[in-house]
């Protein structure tokens, strides 16, 4: 049995809790861009079909490998789907991240 773990990931700069320097009508023009592990992408896109009309949404597909580089070289995400728990939590001890959850286990 080979079981895998996702991780729910909000980057520092996102906008998972916006700044209070911001005004609320260029929070809203501001895409929320999210990074999502290929396994997850077509749950995704259909998530997004529920919320794209309130919020516009920018997706970057990759290994969760290559997102999590480009995390660890400034990529300016909100959120990062990842198919595993170690690369996140690796960037979460390099205080890279706001806050991170697991979402699902899988076999």
């Amino acid at each position: 049995v080979v079981a895998f773990l996702f991780s729910l990931t909000f980057h520092q700069t996102g906008l998972a809790e916006p700044s209070a320097q911001q005004e609320p009508s260029k929070n809203v023009e501001k895409p929320l861009r999210i990074a999502v592990a290929a396994n997850f992408e077509p749950i995704l896109e259909e998530l997004i079909g529920h919320y794209e009309s309130e919020q516009k949404i920018a997706v970057s597909v990759g290994s969760t490998g290559a997102l999590t580089a480009q995390v660890r070289n400034g990529a300016p995400f909100d959120l990062l789907l990842a198919a595993d728990v170690d690369r996140p939590e690796h960037l979460e001890g390099l205080g890279l991240t706001r806050e991170r959850k697991t979402y699902a286990y899988g076999r």
